[in-house]
């Protein structure tokens, strides 16, 4: 913002309350159980390629370094020309699980808590996991 510029106020949500960005509504949750649903697809028919990338996690965990789920996620992308799914077919996967993945990831492997950073999501609120 420049210095004699006034703020613009926030969009309102139409009861006079102001729109909290990233706040937890039934749209947001409604997108965040598609999102699940996706992931939960994803791994179904690519759990090869989910335990790839839960390897890769482990070996992070093990050296102690912080990693992401989008960084698994571009390295399995980097791998995508040899990786196909159940079926054979080239894998894609969709930023959109990444935070799924990330999620799986935590609950399965509590270790990797303090290294894998979880921004508050409403998958969290559709989500069962610790």
């Amino acid at each position: 913002m420049r210095e004699n510029e006034t703020p613009t106020p926030p969009e309102s949500l139409g009861n006079g309350e102001p729109e909290v960005v990233g706040a937890v509504n039934e749209d947001s949750i409604a997108r965040a159980r598609v999102t699940l649903a996706e992931a939960e697809a994803w791994r179904r028919e690519n759990s090869h390629l989910y335990k790839l990338l839960e390897s890769w996690a482990l070996a992070e965990i093990g050296a102690g370094r912080k990693f992401s789920s989008r960084e698994l996620v571009e390295r399995l992308r980097w791998h995508g020309m040899s990786l196909s799914d159940s079926r054979g077919r080239s894998v894609r996967v969709s930023n959109g699980i990444a935070a799924v993945l990330a999620r799986w990831l935590v609950a399965e492997h509590p270790e990797c808590k303090g290294l894998v950073t979880l921004r508050k999501s409403p998958l969290d609120e559709v989500m069962e996991v610790g």
